[in-house]
């Protein structure tokens, strides 16, 4: 450093610091907290270090470029494991749990004493996303809850309610603009919480200004009940995105004027009225009869969107009607559209309608669709076939590609499994027809999803367990030997592409087959394999 000019040491000492400020951004705007039974001496340590205010280049960091939190579990106790029973006389009984082992009391009082510290650090929050557990303790969840509402730079809120022990006080995180509500599968949130929870989002939603939430996405609830303490007069909400899951969903004049900014709509597992119970009865703790007056069918919403003028973007949904099919008819501009066909009874009712489908309603979009996905549910003409080839390669502007494949449209065996061997061309190939397709029509696309889908004889029936994943691993299997014996095209760009639970990207490599053909290495497909990080 002596031969260093003073002008030279300045630049490098310029250079490290900007090199130091790029890499702290990096490194220190996603934040982790998740103490659970086989790293709660890390995870507190952690917890101890942030809440640390002496160490303050570390304090600094964070407060600086902490910008999103992933709160996990929040207790040592394991969790998870199923109950044990024992034989007492002639009748089962469950097994006691262990007792909690002394660690459990010391990072508990670890966890009172350091976690609101620790969560004080990121001043400049920008999201959160909780995923809470089973075994967290009610003051666990009232730390987070009390640090939530302090943070007037929190703007993005996402919380799995399944777990969660106290009700959320949104009603004071008036600074929010996107809030998205889940439940995990299989878990069911507790009423009361819920309940409360979706009043204290009613009361965020009615004092807050028009325009400030963008984004909504909830779920075991209704829109009134969402709405409930908002005026006739109050100024109309502007969201642009709304998502709702095992919910009710009534648009009329209460509701719609507050949808009129919506762009992007997603409807999952929606729940309807019954036709054959009296709408006035059931009591208000149940869901299905206190809201029965705020749900409509699916096809009135569609039709209330129609008449309201409301042209979304993007379209979620797992069910298809005739109300969806007039909507998609009577404007243009859609630029993301899925769909998952679960809901017809019958195959001839879903042919039906998949024949509807890949006429008018689509082709009113073919020229402005980005992404676009149909995922059939069994093997009917909402898979991608002979039938609606013409109607998906009319999408000439899809960036994302997500379609269903039939087992009879594949070839009964690729060569003995030989991912380079040749497939003889009398024998059927959809993966094939569908990537010349793509190379063709679609030269933008950069993703495309490939799904297998059940067979029809297990339609409406309870029979979907083994036999049902047996089939579609082995529809996978098959389509994924297609797509390695493809010998891709010179000068043609190809997607990625993901069957089952692996994904494949084109590369240059020679096989045995091109040498005996001649002419050199051709492109094909081989699998991405994931890194895994392995500690020294």
């Amino acid at each position: 450093m002596s031969q260093v000019s003073k002008r030279d040491r300045q630049r490098l000492r310029l250079t490290c610091k900007h090199l130091g400020d790029i890499l702290e951004a990096q490194v220190l705007q996603n934040i982790y907290f998740n103490i659970q039974k086989h790293n709660y001496s890390q995870a507190t340590e952690r917890l101890q270090s942030l809440a640390n205010t002496e160490n303050k280049n570390l304090s600094r960091g964070l407060s600086r470029s902490g910008r999103h939190l992933h709160i996990g579990s929040l207790s040592p106790k394991p969790f998870g494991s199923l109950k044990s029973y024992t034989c007492v006389g002639d009748e089962l009984v469950p097994v006691p749990e262990p007792e909690d082992g002394p660690e459990v009391a010391v990072v508990e009082e670890m966890m009172r004493t350091y976690l609101r510290g620790a969560l004080d650090a990121l001043r400049s929050l920008q999201s959160v996303t909780w995923i809470p557990e089973e075994k967290d303790e009610a003051w666990t969840h009232e730390i987070i809850m009390d640090f939530l509402t302090s943070r007037p730079s929190l703007h993005t809120l996402t919380v799995e309610l399944s777990h969660l022990r106290v009700a959320l006080p949104l009603d004071r995180m008036q600074d929010l603009r996107e809030i998205d509500f889940t439940e995990r599968y299989g878990y069911r949130s507790s009423e009361p919480v819920r309940v409360h929870t979706y009043k204290n989002l009613a009361k965020f939603l009615a004092s807050n200004p028009a325009g400030q939430i963008t984004k909504l996405s909830v779920v075991l609830t209704s829109l009134h009940e969402v709405f409930q303490f908002l005026t006739p007069k109050a100024e109309p909400l502007r969201f642009n995105e709304l998502q709702m899951t095992q919910s009710f969903i009534k648009l009329d004049p209460f509701t719609l004027p507050h949808l009129r900014h919506l762009t992007c709509l997603h409807l999952l597992s929606m729940k309807v009225p019954s036709m054959t119970e009296d709408p006035d009865s059931g009591s208000s703790g149940d869901l299905e009869n206190a809201e029965r007056r705020a749900g409509s069918k699916l096809t009135d919403v569609w039709s209330a969107l129609q008449r309201a003028g409301i042209h979304l973007r993007e379209i979620v949904v797992d069910r298809v009607n005739a109300g969806l099919l007039g909507y998609l008819t009577h404007y243009t501009g859609l630029t993301k559209l899925v769909i998952s066909t679960n809901g017809f009874d019958t195959s001839p009712e879903s042919d039906a309608v998949a024949r509807l489908f890949f006429a008018e309603p689509l082709a009113s979009h073919n020229e402005t669709l980005q992404e676009f996905e149909v995922y059939a549910g069994f093997e009917d003409l909402w898979c991608f076939c002979e039938h609606n080839i013409s109607a998906f390669s009319s999408c000439t502007g899809l960036r994302k590609l997500g379609v269903s494949v039939v087992k009879a449209d594949l070839p009964a065996r690729v060569s003995g499994g030989v991912p380079e061997a040749e497939i003889a061309p009398n024998q059927p190939n959809i993966v094939k027809t569908l990537l010349d397709k793509v190379s063709t029509h679609m030269p933008r696309l950069s993703q495309l999803w490939i799904s297998p889908a059940s067979e029809e004889r297990f339609r409406g029936g309870r029979r979907q367990g083994t036999r049902t994943y047996m089939h579609r691993k082995a529809v996978a299997q098959l389509a994924i030997e297609c797509l390695l014996a493809y010998p891709i095209p010179p000068n043609v760009q190809l997607p990625n592409v993901s069957i089952w639970t692996k994904t494949f990207e084109p590369h240059v490599a020679s096989t045995l087959l091109d040498e005996i053909v001649g002419g050199g290495p051709r492109r094909r497909y081989r699998e991405i394999i994931k890194e895994v990080d392995v500690e020294e």
